[in-house]
């Protein structure tokens, strides 16, 4: 998730099949944004944060689109 550090957003250093990113001021509007995009997040960790695993290329692909959409379109960015 080099690209997500690239756009301010902050990633916990993991070798496992999940990353948390995010310091979010509200996570839950971003968790259920991406849900509306039909991307499932998991809502656990430290506050600000969510967890996503880490899937094929194309899922990956659909996740970072859907964030960019949550992030910069119905929310005005707010959720950041």
């Amino acid at each position: 998730m080099a690209w997500w550090a690239g756009c301010a957003g902050a990633a916990a250093d993991s070798d496992a099949n999940f990353v948390l990113f995010g310091e979010f001021g509200d996570s839950h509007a971003v968790w259920q944004g991406l849900l509306d995009h039909g991307v499932l997040v998991r809502e656990v960790g430290p506050p600000g944060w969510l967890r996503v695993s880490i899937g094929t290329p194309a899922e990956m692909g659909a996740f970072r689109g859907a964030l960019a959409e949550v992030l910069d379109g119905a929310h005005g960015g707010a959720a950041r």
